[in-house]
């Protein structure tokens, strides 16, 4: 991911939230764990586990706040090297988190990173804020 544009993310995301809509429709809730990573260039499937099992989505909230992230990373409002400050309520988010400590900074960047892979509460209340 790292270098990757804002664009091309936002394509990777709508494609990993667009599949998981699908396989929602198709079959009936029944894996806990599922993975799906596409090339998009390509549009090759890289890795997928359970990836036509019907999941619910957890964090959807989490990534329409990534959706707002890339456009303001688009609009130059924010930069993938720029530091978010962590406050005392974002630090007291429940699991699942990071456990990010009030005072600490983290970047855009690593909060894309942190809320695709871990759907981390800390970090969205920090990119929220």
């Amino acid at each position: 991911m790292v270098g990757m544009r804002p664009t091309r993310i936002r394509l990777l995301l709508v494609a990993m939230f667009t599949a998981g809509l699908t396989a929602l429709a198709a079959f009936p809730a029944s894996a806990k764990y599922a993975s799906l990573v596409l090339d998009v260039e390509s549009e090759r499937v890289l890795h997928q586990i359970n990836a036509d099992t019907r999941n619910y989505p957890a964090s959807l909230t989490k990534m329409m706040t990534l959706y707002l992230v890339f456009e303001a990373i688009e609009d130059s409002r924010l930069a993938l090297d720029q530091p978010m400050a962590v406050s005392a309520r974002a630090a007291r988010q429940p699991a699942s988190k990071l456990a990010l400590r009030r005072g600490q900074t983290i970047t855009v960047e690593d909060a894309i990173l942190a809320l695709m892979t871990k759907s981390a509460n800390d970090v969205a209340t920090v990119v929220a804020e």
